[in-house]
């Protein structure tokens, strides 16, 4: 198939062709590249909700998703002028979740939006580049940044959420499952969360704020939120310390040290549901939860 008979066949543009016919299995990567997103910024012209864009870059993606999902090595794989627009980061997002890889390593440094937006729950993504706002929004599966984000990581997750570096307000707002902060996060960390929300690093001002899960801080922040809805709160400073607990988050981390360096030591980390379940049970035998 060529790139030529991709763009006027199967995906219907309706404008002329710009390339000549180039076989896509001996297509040189930056030409499909190129070419790909052309397609994809034509029929996202127009469009306004992320949604709509995420639908349509899995549509056009899906073909080349493993082929294209070298792009997440790069450091700046597209022009400057692109680097804080919304379709970027859904374009590569849509690459990622479609691809045969389970665990994708970013190093992209462009400051991308929703970088592993809509991350399927089989997948692992790693961030050690320098990502925008809502990374991760609306993950299924695991999101550990070890470089930087912007806002609003784990918007409305329903997986893990992990910070190891360094990202801004509202870390796991309105999430689901676990949210860990090893690194340092500004405020609103775990906002109006229903999941397990932990702080083993620097975190801000108004942390656990409505969340109706488990808020611990084995560090504490600047201050605590309205936590009057959350099942518990646990905080290191002004409560009996739980050994069993400090040591199972200090497991954790050894894991995400080991896996900065290799990101395949990362499949030793437990799923959600199992550190929650761990913890709850830890708590429960503290008489902190009700059995």
């Amino acid at each position: 198939m060529s790139i030529t008979s991709v763009k006027s066949a199967l995906y219907g543009l309706k404008r002329p062709d710009r390339t000549a016919t180039v076989e896509l299995e001996d297509a040189d990567p930056k030409e499909l590249v190129q070419n790909v997103y052309e397609i994809f910024l034509d029929s996202t012209n127009g469009i306004r909700d992320a949604d709509g864009i995420y639908r349509e870059a899995c549509r056009i993606t899906a073909p080349f998703a493993d082929k294209l999902v070298g792009l997440f090595k790069e450091k700046k794989p597209f022009k400057k002028n692109e680097q804080k627009n919304l379709s970027t980061g859904l374009f590569l997002s849509s690459i990622c979740n479609q691809s045969s890889k389970r665990e994708i390593v970013c190093n992209n440094e462009m400051k991308l939006r929703c970088l592993a937006a809509f991350l399927p729950k089989d997948k692992t993504f790693i961030n050690r580049g320098k990502a925008y706002h809502w990374m991760g929004e609306h993950a299924e599966g695991t999101v550990i940044n070890y470089g930087e984000t912007g806002n609003e990581m784990g918007y409305f997750a329903t997986g893990v959420i992990i910070n190891c570096g360094e990202t801004y307000s509202w870390m796991g707002s309105f999430s689901e499952s676990v949210v860990a902060n090893y690194g340092k996060t500004a405020n609103y960390m775990g906002n109006n969360s229903k999941g397990l929300v932990v702080n083993c690093g620097e975190a801000g001002q108004t942390m656990g704020d409505g969340s109706q899960g488990i808020v611990i801080a084995l560090k504490t922040p600047t201050t605590f939120g309205n936590i009057n809805l959350a099942e518990l709160l646990w905080d290191k400073k002004n409560r009996k310390e739980i050994p069993e607990v400090i040591e199972y988050f200090d497991g954790l981390k050894a894991v995400l040290d080991k896996g900065k360096k290799d990101y395949r030591a990362l499949s030793k980390l437990p799923t959600g549901q199992k550190i929650t379940e761990d913890v709850e049970q830890m708590l429960k035998k503290r008489g902190l939860l009700r059995q």
